[in-house]
């Protein structure tokens, strides 16, 4: 029902320029050709895959919330960072000699920890300028792989860059393109070439692209790849890494991005040996500060954006927390309470009312075997099997658990907590109350579970140490690991030096009723190497012991500020940083705890030398 008219045509009736007075709608247009080409975009199948897409992907899903309209609260990240090729984590020699994959978390830490410069760039510069801001690249043609931890964003970044697309806003060579999202899991499942895929995929489309259509316009490069989730694709399959090996040459002029968790890149190499290799980087201060105050609150009255901006800019152990989009959500939603804002002093705080709050959450019934647990007996119960997961190091490190593992360390933290004869039902029932309800554990059985975010995990972990430890005390307190009961004390003594449970171990200080024993083990110099890597863990644990329980080891406080920083000092005045750099990444918790030296706090013995006469100090 559309009127075509002449562009610029002059005496169109005032109805049909009315658009609400009228159901025909003016089609103004240069050519008659320039007519049909707009009414084949708009009618057509391209049309369907564009308003599919826009739709699918207008709501940005929020922890504990409905989803948010995407220009609303969406911030394109300091988009992507390279990743020098000689950096890419490898897979390395495992405890028992099997190879596993390096955590991508720990990774990009240690990525951050060094003295390496990254360019950062924007969606538009990548898709114009491409060969420019990707050093290296055989094409100009946008083609990459976005590597990064769960929660940084890769499938947020998927869709928003499918929303951009299908509204036109996207383009490449100054023409928009058309998205196609291809979850590598659910190709593979279906098999096929991607055409054919991507036919099946889009055929309750109204008209239903086919797959010769799809097969044109690939050929044509007028197709974003999202090809997401590269991880998830598991099990040998080489029909299907054929399928993509063939797709990725036979589209060399599609734009594509592949999107990965953890990558074994020896092995996938040779899918793509030119794609450039980005990681993806932090929110900058301003889209923080913008993500906060787009933040749709339960309660606005009492929820403050300014306040709570206030208040992260003067935590400094939240400031990384902050840069995370999936972990600044999670801060938004504690805070938004009928109390007003509140940001908590250090990370544990912050996890444990996160894991209370997700708890009390229901969206669907669960039937549980007899009385309901209560949402403190859920989470000691997740605690438990959280650490089971976690230890499970010595079979390589995981972030994704199968349904049998996971219902395993569930059943058996079901039974330490009371559930004799219930102990299965109870953990069938906890799993689907943790997945439909918290969102705690996320995926499902054919892909794999995982938790919300490898923090939290870790969380946990120190949680369940830290009650064990607080109901029979540092000398007795024991823990099951599986299928072994192990002091806690022996546990830190052996994990201490496992670069994987430094954030459990620093956690786990703040969970203590007492860190004093766990502060004078780490600190303890007979138990340490020429380097000081324990005492600067124990360094780092200062940040997380909250003020109610500082006064009652303040002395050993100051004797970990102390040593810590003085053998720090010793090394910044020779000139030997380099080799220490774990007290350096240990200063701001110094910082924060600020213990004495040579009878000073920190800060102000700092402040006394900054006003040293002599230049050198």
């Amino acid at each position: 029902q559309v009127v075509v008219v002449a562009e610029g045509q002059e005496g169109v009736p005032e109805a049909l320029t009315a658009s609400d007075a009228t159901p025909l709608r003016l089609l103004p247009a240069a050519r008659l050709k320039d007519a049909v080409a707009r009414l084949y975009r708009e009618h057509g199948p391209r049309f369907a895959v564009r308003e599919h897409e826009a739709r699918a992907c207008a709501g940005l899903e929020v922890v504990g919330k409905a989803p948010v309209p995407m220009e609303r609260l969406y911030q394109a990240l300091p988009l992507l960072r390279e990743v020098k090729r000689e950096r890419l984590p490898r897979e390395e020699e495992g405890p028992r000699g099997e190879l596993q994959a390096v955590d991508l978390l720990r990774w990009e830490e240690a990525l951050r920890r060094e003295q390496v410069s990254y360019q950062r760039v924007s969606l538009e510069e990548v898709f114009n300028r491409f060969q420019e801001v990707a050093q290296g690249a055989k094409t100009a043609v946008p083609r990459f792989v976005v590597l990064g931890p769960p929660g940084s964003g890769k499938t947020t970044l998927v869709q928003y860059l499918a929303w951009r697309a299908a509204r036109e806003e996207l383009k490449y060579n100054g023409r928009p393109l058309l998205p196609a999202r291809v979850p590598l899991r659910e190709w593979k499942a279906w098999a096929g070439s991607l055409p054919e895929f991507l036919a099946r995929r889009y055929e309750n489309l109204q008209p239903a692209p086919t797959a010769e259509e799809w097969g044109g316009w690939l050929k044509r490069g007028e197709v974003l790849l999202l090809l997401d989730g590269l991880d998830e694709v598991k099990g040998e399959s080489p029909s299907f890494w054929e399928a993509l090996k063939e797709a990725l040459a036979a589209f060399p002029q599609c734009p594509t991005v592949i999107t990965c968790r953890t990558v074994r890149w020896e092995q996938h190499r040779g899918l793509f040996p030119d794609f450039p290799v980005f990681t993806l980087a932090g929110l900058e201060k301003q889209a923080r500060d913008a993500y906060i105050r787009a933040y749709p609150p339960d309660n606005p009255e009492r929820f403050d954006p300014e306040a709570l901006i206030r208040q992260i800019d003067r935590t400094p152990q939240m400031h990384p927390l902050a840069a995370t989009p999936l972990l600044l959500a999670l801060i938004c939603y504690v805070v938004d309470g009928p109390e007003g804002v509140r940001l908590p002093a250090t990370r544990g705080e912050l996890y444990d009312r996160v894991v209370r709050k997700l708890l009390a959450r229901q969206r669907v019934k669960v039937q549980y075997p007899g009385e309901d647990p209560s949402p403190a007996r859920k989470q000691r119960i997740l605690e438990r099997a959280a650490l089971t997961l976690f230890a499970g190091l010595d079979a390589g490190r995981r972030l994704t658990f199968d349904e049998d593992a996971l219902l395993d360390a569930l059943t058996r933290a079901a039974e330490a907590e009371g559930y004799g004869q219930n102990r299965a039902a109870v953990a069938d029932a906890l799993l689907r109350d943790l997945v439909a309800n918290s969102g705690l554990l996320r995926g499902d059985g054919e892909r794999g579970y995982f938790f919300l975010h490898l923090t939290l995990q870790e969380f946990l972990a120190a949680a369940a140490l830290a009650r064990a430890v607080n109901d029979e005390g540092w000398e007795k307190g024991r823990i099951r690991v599986g299928r072994r009961e192990v002091p806690v004390a022996d546990l830190v003594e052996r994990k201490a030096w496992d670069p994987a449970w430094e954030e459990v171990i620093c956690l786990l200080a703040g969970r203590l009723a007492d860190p004093t024993p766990l502060l004078k083990l780490l600190a303890d110099e007979k138990r340490d190497d020429v380097f000081r890597h324990r005492l600067a863990l124990a360094a780092r644990c200062l940040a997380e012991i909250p003020h109610a329980v500082r006064g009652e080891c303040s002395s050993t406080i100051d004797d970990v500020t102390a040593r810590a920083f003085s053998f720090w000092w010793d090394h910044c005045r020779r000139g030997t940083l380099d080799a220490v750099p774990h007290l350096t990444r240990a200063l701001p918790a110094l910082a924060e705890g600020n213990g004495r030296v040579e009878g000073m706090p920190l800060l102000e013995w700092m402040a006394a030398r900054l006003r040293d006469p002599e230049g050198e100090v």
